[in-house]
Order: C-alpha cells, then sequence, then structure tokens
C-alpha cells in the first residue's frame, strides 16, 4: 500500500487494553470505519496490535456491534504462548576448557512441569553451547528471574556462551552458590568453581578437581537443582 500501516489511527491510540478505535477514513474507499483492537504488550509497552473485528459507520447502523468474544490469533507464535504462562530461566552449567571448569549461562523458555514429582522436560537444540555441558549428566542450575531482571535476560541470550565469557563481560550478572554451599562435599566443588586462582601451578598440578556442583544466578527469585535423566531426540531442528 502507499500508506504506512504504523501511521493508522487504530495502531497509534491503541491503549493497554482491548478497546474500540475511534472512527477513522479507511484509506482505499474512503469509508468511515472502527475497529476493535487488541495490544499485544512487550515490557509494558504496546508492540504490536491485533484487529479483531473491523465495521463500517453509517447512520443506518442502529448502534455499534458488541466488542467480538474471541480474538482470533494466525501468528503461530502468538498461539504457542497462550499455553506457554512459565517464566524464561536462567540456565547454568559448568564444563571443563582445558584443566579449568568454567561457567556458562544461557537463557531457555522451552521447559514445562510433567509431574508433582519434580521431573521437568526441557526443549534444548543440541547445537547449543550449553548443550553438552547439560547432557554430561553433571547438575545444572534453573533460575527465575524476576521482571525488574528483564533487560539482563536480553543480555545474556544476546551472546553466546562459545564466544564470550558471560560472567566477565556481562554487566550485572553474577553466579551465586546453593544456599546450602556450607554442608560437606569432598574438595568444596563450587569454591574450586569460582576460585580465581585457578591457573596457578599449584592448582594446575592438582588437575581440574572435583565435579562442580550446581550454580545459580544472583537476584532471581527461585532456584532449583536439575540433572538429566532421560534424553529423547527428535523436535524442531530450527529450535
Amino acid at each position: 500500500p502507499s500508506w504506512d500501516v504504523r501511521q493508522r489511527p487504530w495502531l497509534r491510540r491503541c491503549g493497554a487494553e482491548a478497546a474500540w478505535s475511534r472512527p477513522y477514513e479507511d484509506p482505499a474507499t474512503g469509508e468511515l470505519l472502527e475497529s476493535f483492537v487488541a495490544p499485544v504488550l512487550r515490557d509494558g509497552a504496546v508492540a504490536a496490535v491485533v484487529i479483531a473485528g473491523t465495521f463500517r459507520v453509517d447512520a443506518r447502523a442502529a448502534k455499534r456491534p458488541l466488542a467480538p468474544e474471541w480474538i482470533s490469533l494466525e501468528d503461530p507464535k502468538l498461539r504457542s504462548r497462550l499455553l506457554y504462562p512459565n517464566p524464561v530461566c536462567f540456565l547454568t552449567t559448568s564444563a571443563l576448557a582445558g584443566d579449568v571448569w568454567k561457567k556458562n549461562v544461557m537463557t531457555i523458555s522451552w521447559l514445562t512441569c510433567l509431574n508433582n514429582e519434580g521431573d521437568v522436560l526441557l526443549s534444548l537444540n543440541t547445537r547449543r553451547h550449553s548443550a553438552a555441558a547439560v547432557l554430561s549428566g553433571r547438575p545444572f542450575g534453573l533460575s527465575v528471574p524476576t521482571s525488574d531482571l528483564a533487560s539482563l535476560v536480553l543480555k545474556v541470550g544476546g551472546c553466546s556462551g562459545r564466544s564470550v565469557d558471560k560472567f566477565a563481560t556481562v554487566e550485572g550478572l553474577d553466579a551465586v552458590a546453593p544456599a546450602d554451599d556450607d554442608a560437606p562435599r569432598p574438595g568444596n566443588a563450587f569454591s574450586a568453581l569460582m576460585d580465581d586462582d585457578s591457573d596457578s601451578e599449584e592448582d594446575a598440578a592438582a588437575g581440574p578437581g572435583p565435579e562442580p556442583a550446581a550454580f545459580f544466578v544472583e537476584g532471581c527469585v527461585a532456584r532449583l537443582t536439575c540433572r538429566v535423566t532421560k534424553r529423547c531426540d527428535g523436535g524442531d531442528a530450527s529450535h
């Protein structure tokens, strides 16, 4: 079209709740129209608008139609989110880089509880940098962020641990030990993971040390220690 849809009155005047637009002129036919519009919010702001119905305004109309009872979502991504109330989580892992345990974090949103026994299903592309560490059988962490950490979630999800050390480069990202970190554990695995002097000659001679415990992202509202018990291959290769 010769007109910019982003400048249409029904889009520019859409608020935070679904409602009828003011009457506006159809750029193609010149007719006076009204639309019932519903916003798609992202971080509290209107990111897109869904038109649920458009009607002509004329003198013959006894009254404006009632608001539609249902809104049709044509975008598969929007449809999946209707059954997708779980939060985006931080997934934290440790993996050997030479003789040193290195920590990494990624964001994951394709996860859901299977039952009341603590079993969780994760969907993870095996090409992801964290996949090998997750599938190794070592414990990994899931941290549930609050809305205050939305910008941190975007920063972590916007880079790969394959090319950067996220804990060294992402501002505001800090690792934290489990709440029961004082419990006896051979070699204090978490302190070995966090030790800044791990490249000393003494540490190098001792090797990488014992398997690290799961760790988490500071500031999150909930933490879970997880371990893979069953792998199911298949699914969407592009995910």
